[in-house]
């Protein structure tokens, strides 16, 4: 009833508390939200796992491509794909791009089960790279070995 009785109140707050106990909640809140900012914009609010940089350019890009299908713009060697919300259709196009951008083999059962981090998957990479350089070098050696038989045949 007073309230009515004053028209020249442009804003009135009706609390069931007392105004201050509310006004330092709404600060609290504030205070929170703008902590937790730099998370947010990042997309990893809610993600468990504390962020650890990719440590080298293979575990950057499957961060980068996880990244990018998940929607999330940081995203580190230790989080888990499913744990950020990935799922086996994503999965798929990962693992797609990341056979592209390698040129290798990476069996969708790495992501799927054994290996679901960007540190996991990176290995697995790596794993494959250095075998392929390994039976490459092996390759060489062959033919060094067939080059050399060849030319003592000539000689």
């Amino acid at each position: 009833r007073t309230v009515l009785a004053r028209p020249e109140l442009t804003r009135v707050v009706v609390t069931p508390e007392h105004l201050h106990h509310r006004m330092a909640a709404a600060m609290r809140a504030t205070v929170e939200s703008v902590a937790n900012a730099p998370e947010a914009a990042t997309g990893r609010q809610g993600i468990r796992t504390a962020y650890v940089a990719p440590r080298d350019p293979v575990e950057a890009t499957v961060a980068s491509v996880m990244g990018e299908l998940l929607g999330i713009e940081r995203i580190g060697a230790m989080d888990n794909f499913f744990e950020l919300g990935g799922h086996s259709l994503l999965a798929v196009q990962v693992v797609t791009r990341l056979r592209k951008q390698f040129a290798t083999d990476l069996p969708m059962r790495a992501l799927l089960f054994e290996a679901p981090t960007v540190a996991g998957i990176a290995a697995v990479i790596r794993d494959s790279l250095d075998a392929a350089r390994r039976e490459q070098e092996t390759l060489a050696a062959l033919l060094d070995d067939i080059e050399a038989v060849g030319a003592r045949r000539e000689a």
